[in-house]
């Protein structure tokens, strides 16, 4: 008998991070959904603080209220240092959502 696999009930991004004043070091989100992407919406007053996706050879220059989306769990990424207040909303997804045993 084969048991049925438990009912998991979320919406489109079940995970949100709110990142307050805080520049990231270059990562990659191993545990985000493999077949994802990533919604960053950046809000504050600052300088500086572009979004570097290393393999894509992107700088992107993001301002307050743009939607930026990427592969977050296969492109090395990080905010780069910045004058002000720079914050962003997270909109993502965990693999366990999809796959529970990872």
């Amino acid at each position: 008998m084969q048991l049925p696999l438990p009912t998991r009930s979320f919406g489109a991004f079940p995970m949100c991070v709110l990142n307050l004043d805080f520049a990231s070091k270059r990562h990659k989100d191993q545990k985000d959904f493999r077949s994802g992407l990533c919604f960053d919406i950046p809000f504050g007053d600052w300088i500086g603080g572009n979004i570097v996706l290393e393999e894509a050879n992107i700088e992107a220059k993001v301002k307050p209220g743009d939607l930026f989306i990427f592969d977050s769990s296969h492109l090395h990424h990080w905010v780069e240092k910045y004058e002000g207040t720079r914050n962003s909303v997270i909109l993502t997804a965990h693999n366990t959502l999809f796959f529970p045993s990872l």
